[in-house]
């Protein structure tokens, strides 16, 4: 009887934490109408000074991801908001990063990660654009 009411409990939550996960990915017409590919990604911000994968030095208007996804990320919030253009010039320190499910922009200092993460919630939309 008890792994009846914890399977059933279990079952429960993940239909509560789909169904909140999946309202929380909701996002204009714009995206889907769109004649380009938008990427539903998760975002993080970070502030390490140092060199990136590609050698260079951080500095504002980087960030890192996959590299072949493209060069030039343009990040939307999930409203349509354009939040900016950034050259994808580090490929992270998470697997997550580097396999493309996650973007990681540079900011110069803590404050303005956290307001990155306030503002996007963990959550954007990437045009990504080859560069050449």
């Amino acid at each position: 009887m008890r792994k009846v009411i914890t399977i059933l409990l279990l079952i429960v939550i993940c239909m509560v934490s789909t169904s909140a996960s999946a309202e929380g990915l909701k996002y204009p017409e714009v995206f889907e109408s769109s004649e380009v590919e938008f990427h539903k990604m998760h975002t993080t911000a970070y502030c390490l000074h140092g060199v990136t994968g590609s050698g260079g030095t951080t500095h504002p208007g980087i960030a890192a991801c996959d590299p072949y996804l493209g060069q030039i990320a343009m990040i939307y919030s999930l409203d349509g908001e354009f939040l900016g253009q950034y050259e994808v010039t580090d490929t992270g320190g998470t697997e997550a990063i580097r396999q493309g499910k996650v973007i990681d922009v540079w900011f110069p200092d803590l404050e303005q990660c956290k307001e990155w993460m306030r503002k996007t919630k963990g959550k954007c939309m990437v045009y990504f654009i080859d560069g050449n």
